[in-house]
């Protein structure tokens, strides 16, 4: 089995729904959509490294605090 691109597979599974059509890509318009994703998901990557970036360092500081708060605890 081929595997091809997502445009390509739904080309073939309209026109088998539909012999007697004919059915085409529009390319410039579906590489525009892949690009759009791949911005998305770029997106959504950054987001997501900003995300735990920001839960390290809360977490880096509410250790720190916590630290700081028992030192005369921890120095006796």
């Amino acid at each position: 089995m081929v595997l091809l691109p997502v445009r390509f597979s739904i080309a073939y599974s309209i026109q088998q729904v539909l012999p007697g059509s004919d059915v085409r890509v529009i390319h410039r318009i579906a590489d525009s959509e892949g690009q759009i994703l791949t911005r998305v998901r770029s997106l959504l990557w950054l987001v997501t490294v900003a995300a735990l970036l920001a839960a390290a360092l809360a977490v880096g500081a509410s250790s720190a605090a916590s630290v700081i708060e028992r030192r005369s605890e921890l120095a006796s």
